[in-house]
Parts: structure tokens; sequence; C-alpha cells
């Protein structure tokens, strides 16, 4: 089965610095195959028979640490995930830039959802929001350094770890997956 780690930190501001290739070489450690990464921020795509998204988020982070000795959330998700994503966009319509998605390590308690509708509804009438299971879909008509939907903003209010990726990310990674996911432009 393909994957994409999104491993969240490495690269940014001179912290957590890893190569590339160091990093696939870890990864080929522990056994995951077709390798390929994406930028130089912590997005690699790889292959496995392992099923178990946790399991394999909890390998990647532990194997990190022993190499590296930096703790590094990392969020996987299925290939298959990944292009419902991109078949899912219920913003479609809106301008590619604005667009980014929010991955959550695992499903949030419904308090915490019923929580963060209700003040996306009531507090924040530029940005909008829609969550499907572990993605939360964002539109933020200001860019995202404006908004209130930051993924620490998201961590917090939903207490699950989360990582965040622009649409132009999303649709790059599945392209390096070989789909032709027929993907509206703007």
């Amino acid at each position: 089965m393909q994957y994409v780690a999104w491993l969240r930190g490495i690269n940014v501001g001179g912290r957590n610095k890893i190569l590339m290739a160091d990093l696939k070489k870890l990864f080929q450690k522990m056994g995951l195959g077709e390798l390929k990464t994406y930028l130089q921020s912590g997005n690699v795509l790889f292959a496995t028979n392992e099923e178990d998204e946790m399991s394999l988020a909890n390998e990647i982070e532990e194997g990190l640490f022993r190499q590296y000795r930096f703790n590094i959330p990392t969020i996987v998700v299925s290939g298959e995930t990944l292009r419902e994503v991109v078949l899912e966009n219920p913003f479609q319509e809106e301008p590619l830039e604005s667009l980014y998605v929010t991955f959550l390590k695992q499903l949030p308690r419904l308090e915490n959802l019923k929580w963060l509708e209700s003040f996306e509804n009531e507090n924040n009438p530029l940005d909008k929001l829609a969550i499907k299971g572990k993605k939360v879909f964002i539109c933020c008509s200001g860019g995202y350094k404006k908004t209130k939907f930051s993924q620490q903003f998201l961590e917090r209010k939903l207490q699950v770890a989360a990582t965040t990726r622009n649409w132009r990310t999303i649709t790059n990674v599945v392209g390096l997956m070989g789909d032709k996911i027929k993907i509206a432009r703007r």
C-alpha cells in the first residue's frame, strides 16, 4: 500500500535539520520501500504491507528519535485517503492558494468537534471549515497566516496532534503517487 508520512517541524527555521537522502535511508532501515520525498519539509511517500497508520506513525517517530534525538510528530495517511482528500474537497470553487488541509492523528472527541463547528459559525466569518473524519478542510480567504484555524488552534481545541499542508503540496504529492486524478485548477 502507498502512504505519505507528514513529518511536522523538520528543516524549519534552521531547526531539526535532516537531509532528505538521510531521511530516505532511515525509512529504508525501517523496511519501507518505494521512497520519494517532496520538498525539504517532511513529506515522505513510501510503500509497505503494514495497514495500521497509527503504528506506522509511531514507528517513524521512534526511528527519528533514535537516529536524531528529535521529537517529530508524524501523521501517516494512506494513498487512498489522500486521493479522497482531493476528490472530497468541499471548497473546489475557491482559489487554490486559500485551501489547506489539516490532518489529525486520531479522531477527536465528539464534544470537541461540536465546539469547533459552533465556533466556526459564530466567530469566523472570513474562513470556512469542513471536518471529514481525520481531515479538516480549511478555506482561508485572508491567507493562512491570518486564519483563526491554525494548526496550533485546531490541536488545542480538538486535543489531537495535527499537521497542515497547503493544497499545492497535497496535489503534488498525489501526482508523485502516479495518480492522474482530475484536480480542479483556478
